[in-house]
């Protein structure tokens, strides 16, 4: 059934106004749509499963992490397929930082990595990651927007192979364990 359009004296009826709230409903237009939200208590990774797929070319993930136990350490990602973490040297990353200090650096990156970093020190952090093509087969790229405090980072980098992805892990490069929830969202083509 098609979108009910209406001129000004026309009567609206509720089953006319129905018809065009279900309309709307199957047919979505543009924006962000959740996938799924994984919430995680003192673990030492999270894997998320089963997310990337035709249906979406890009994706945002948004993690917040509110406690971690051990030492301080950076938080990771890690490209999942077919059940499996890819654990090989093949991401690439780089950053750029500034802090309430009124400092400010970057980090000139490096290649070979076995994942890519998504934020540093899992207490009161926020990670908004921008995933580019990761179930297609084109290098998987990526560009992140963190916060912890009054500090930002700017984390980027991509995949040095064309693999098709479904899913992700994270982990931290030294504490013990995490907490906090991670939500998936696909943008509409």
């Amino acid at each position: 059934m098609p979108l009910t359009t209406y001129v000004a004296g026309e009567v609206l009826t509720a089953a006319s106004l129905n018809a065009n709230f279900t309309f709307a409903a199957a047919n979505p237009v543009g924006g962000l749509t959740l996938i799924s939200t994984t919430t995680f208590s003192a673990v030492a990774t999270v894997t998320v499963n089963d997310q990337f797929s035709t249906t979406y070319d890009n994706y945002k993930i948004l993690l917040t992490c509110t406690s971690q136990t051990g030492t301080t350490g950076n938080i990771l990602m890690r490209m999942r397929v077919g059940g499996a973490d890819n654990t090989n040297n093949e991401y690439t990353r780089s950053k750029f930082f500034w802090s309430s200090a009124n400092s400010t650096g970057s980090d000139s990156g490096s290649t070979g990595t076995s994942s890519f970093l998504i934020g540093e020190d899992a207490t009161n952090s926020f990670s908004s990651i921008e995933l580019y093509a990761p179930f297609l087969s084109q290098r998987t790229k990526h560009n992140v927007q963190a916060a912890k405090d009054n500090n930002g980072i700017v984390y980027s980098g991509s995949m040095t192979v064309t693999t098709s992805y479904t899913g992700f892990t994270l982990l931290l490069s030294s504490a013990t364990n995490f907490t906090g929830n991670v939500s998936v969202y696909g943008y509409a083509k």
